[in-house]
């Protein structure tokens, strides 16, 4: 087997079980498809804008889940570095086994750093995403819930993605593509300090190139979450369509 599988195959299922051996209870979710739109829209060599939707419910869209906008400028120094500001707004809807009464709003501000490189035909990229976060207080008041003000947090995030190619169409931009992520989110104090784990996300997914603007992606995310000392495991159906825009063409960059 070429390096390249085997890295893949390290990444994606290396740390699989390894919130499970720390975990003194772990909750099963049921399974969930997520929808994710991604825009990406190019002003010139170095100014872009980001768009992503997402849609996230129980299996094949039953029941109400999650909703999430996350707008974002980035400002491209290079191939190699990019610098990201963004948005985003979630609203929550209970979703058994994670203990929310009712449904709830987060808005949060983030600043993000995106390393990229390459490893023969593998294309790798580091993301270090610090969010800031505001989301309801909920409380129980003469047996109803209810909100009763903001809570803040913050949360620092990193992730290592892996693509490459499979199999190229002849003579044209179209191809089938592997994808393929490891992500890990660490709750900080108010000096930005990690004080534990939140999250663990695993993905293996596989994807169409249309061509170099439009692409489509189907794949499995194992996701992990440690709530109120326990941990909530949860499979994901992921559906991604991709659409690029480039307005910079007229210009000179």
């Amino acid at each position: 087997m070429k390096n390249k599988y085997k890295f893949i195959l390290m990444l994606c299922f290396g740390l699989l079980l390894s919130p499970a051996v720390f975990s003194q209870q772990t909750l099963y979710a049921p399974t969930n498809s997520w929808a994710l739109l991604l825009n990406r829209a190019k002003f010139s060599k170095h100014w872009y804008m980001t768009n992503e939707l997402h849609q996230r419910n129980q299996w094949f869209f039953k029941g109400e889940g999650q909703f999430l906008w996350r707008p974002s400028i980035d400002y491209k120094v290079n191939d190699q570095l990019e610098f990201s500001l963004g948005y985003s707004h979630i609203r929550t809807h209970p979703n058994a086994p994670y203990p929310l009464p009712i449904a709830s709003t987060e808005n949060n501000f983030w600043q993000q750093a995106l390393l990229k490189f390459d490893i023969g035909k593998v294309h790798f990229q580091n993301r270090f995403r610090q969010e800031n976060r505001w989301f309801d207080h909920i409380d129980n008041e003469n047996g109803d819930w209810v909100k009763t003000g903001d809570d803040y947090a913050n949360r620092f995030r990193y992730r290592i993605t892996a693509t490459f190619d499979v199999y190229h169409l002849k003579e044209s931009e179209k191809a089938f593509f592997i994808n393929t992520f490891n992500e890990f989110w660490f709750n900080q104090d108010s000096k930005l300090r990690p004080i534990s784990f939140a999250r663990n996300w695993l993905y293996l997914g596989i994807g169409f190139r249309l061509d170099k603007n439009t692409s489509f992606q189907t794949g499995y995310m194992n996701q992990w979450d440690q709530v109120k000392g326990n941990y909530i495991k949860m499979d994901i159906i992921q559906f991604t369509v991709q659409k690029n825009f480039d307005f910079s063409k007229s210009k000179k960059n």
